[in-house]
């Protein structure tokens, strides 16, 4: 399915924009544009039935007009005419359509009808559909900026390996802005809108098989198809390309944001938390963080250890972040002797701490390099993190020269600059070192790096995927899960769940070893037996 998809989604060699703006200041005039403006090489074929030319080219009337096979379809029109687009698309063979328009089952119970009809009609004539809701679909590698958004207006946007999956429109603008500010190149960015056919996990699947991207981001609302997102989480996990996720939903009230503009259930946090474990996806606590990862995630594989080196000229900066890490359970390990070694050689006495404190004399030239270098090659330091104060604001090359001669080593570094200093930032990422703005930022992702294991093996004879059924002792016939066959299914594969009993319709009693507080089956039981 992925390599039908790829090509006509991520590739196309025509496209047809229905709704297609002469004015190309209008959101409806934007995809066009940015294609000329970005050097799209395939042919785009505007429809606007109230025009002969939009923006310089032939526009016609209906896509049945065309005369050429169309790939993808930008969808443009209002919610009212998007029924009778995705009809001629259909009829037309079209094999890929982007719904931008609105209204659908975000909107409510009319929108979710709508949407219904919508996805019936391009089923049947098997059509994938991105969105509705959806801002649109980026890939840098065939210069597609099939979107409206804002932040294309840039057409020096760097190309590079990461991936950006997102169920909302306008971070995947911003996603794209912050990370390209930070030096992060990217593959592909695609906004799944209300995922009514096309989801989340149908994405990763597919940049799974994409040699171009190496990472996968995810912006996610609600995780709308856990068993397919799971199978393609795992997927990726196996290719080494690690899969990263921001989720929503840590509150009641951004789970009802999250049901308000794109029509998911958000599930809960505890929930999330637990699935994103088990596949071993890399859930950040920071927005920033989702992007400013990425450099570290060359060191993807999971590690057991979480003992950290801290190397630093500035104690008060490398405490702000220790402090953080202290909470997430990370150990700062004492240095060992190789590292005492490195800095008595420069005639510095390292102190009985943990910190790595090279004071002022950290500064001197040769230094830090080489302590750091000693630091990265020891056996039993799984990460390094390097502090640098004010001397990266004013002596950017100085400050981090040898943070980037040594950073070539097999071993993760971090580097968190306590002053605003953007050249030094700019010359770490340049050099694929990770580097931070905020100690807070820095612990986060140094955290999720080391405390994000690897998927957890599924049970023996256990597919993942598909319903399992259960049989009636001394019966082949199988049955359906009630409550009480999936908690016996549960506890026969070493599950455990909380003490049950099964009640009749007509007995009343409750036996005598459960306790009050229960959860009943029947709102009855709760003013027939009230609290002891």
């Amino acid at each position: 399915m992925t390599a039908q998809l790829a090509e006509p989604m991520l590739r196309p060699k025509t496209i047809a924009i229905y709704g297609a703006s002469d004015d190309p200041k209008k959101n409806t005039g934007r995809p066009q544009r940015y294609l000329d403006a970005h050097g799209f090489q395939g042919t785009v074929y505007p429809i606007n039935p109230n025009r002969e030319r939009v923006q310089g080219r032939r526009a016609f009337k209906a896509i049945a007009d065309i005369p050429d096979q169309v790939d993808h379809a930008l969808i443009l029109v209002p919610q009212s005419a998007v029924l009778m687009a995705i009809k001629d698309c259909a009829a037309a063979g079209v094999k890929v359509a982007t719904i931008y328009t609105d209204g659908f089952a975000e909107a409510g119970v009319a929108g979710q009808r709508e949407q219904q009809q919508v996805m019936a009609v391009a089923k049947q004539a098997g059509m994938r559909v991105i969105g509705p809701n959806s801002i649109g679909i980026v890939n840098f590698g065939s210069a597609l900026t099939l979107s409206a958004i804002a932040s294309l207006e840039g057409v020096d946007i760097k190309a590079g390996s990461t991936a950006v999956v997102s169920q909302s429109g306008s971070l995947i603008g911003s996603i794209m802005s912050r990370g390209s500010a930070r030096g992060l190149g990217f593959s592909t960015l695609v906004s799944v809108g209300n995922e009514a056919d096309l989801s989340v996990a149908d994405i990763v699947d597919l940049l799974v098989d994409e040699p171009e991207t190496q990472t996968i981001l995810l912006f996610l609302e609600a995780i709308s198809d856990p068993v397919k997102l799971g199978q393609a989480v795992r997927r990726a996990h196996a290719a080494d390309k690690p899969v990263v996720a921001y989720k929503l939903g840590r509150s009641s009230v951004g789970r009802d944001m999250a049901v308000a503009h794109t029509g998911a259930v958000a599930g809960s946090h505890a929930a999330a938390e637990a699935f994103f474990r088990h596949h071993g996806i890399r859930r950040v606590n920071m927005f920033e963080t989702l992007f400013e990862i990425v450099p570290l995630l060359q060191y993807s594989a999971p590690t057991s250890g979480k003992r950290v080196a801290v190397l630093t000229t500035t104690g008060g900066g490398a405490a702000i972040v220790v402090d953080r890490l202290g909470e997430a359970g990370i150990e700062i390990t004492n240095p060992p002797q190789s590292v005492r070694d490195a800095a008595a050689h420069h005639g510095i006495t390292l102190g009985q701490g943990p910190l790595i404190d090279l004071t002022m004399a950290g500064v001197r030239k040769g230094v830090y390099q080489d302590v750091l270098e000693a630091a990265l090659r020891a056996p039993d330091i799984d990460l390094v993190l390097a502090v640098v104060g004010s001397s990266a604001q004013h002596h950017a090359e100085l400050a981090v020269d040898g943070i980037v001669r040594a950073g070539s080593t097999n071993r993760p570094l971090a580097v968190f600059l306590t002053p605003e200093a953007p050249e030094a930032l700019s010359l770490l990422r340049d050099s694929g070192i990770a580097a931070f703005r905020t100690p807070e930022g820095c612990a986060d992702a140094i955290t999720t790096l080391l405390c994000t294991p690897a998927p957890t093996q599924m049970p023996a004879g256990l597919e993942v995927g598909r319903s399992a059924q259960v049989c009636d002792e001394g019966s082949t016939k199988s049955t359906t899960f009630d409550e009480v066959s999936s908690r016996r299914f549960l506890e026969s594969r070493g599950v455990g769940t909380h003490s049950y009993a099964l009640i009749s319709e007509t007995e009343m009693g409750i036996p005598s070893n459960m306790t009050f507080p229960l959860a009943p089956r029947r709102p009855r039981f709760c003013a027939e037996y009230p609290a002891r």
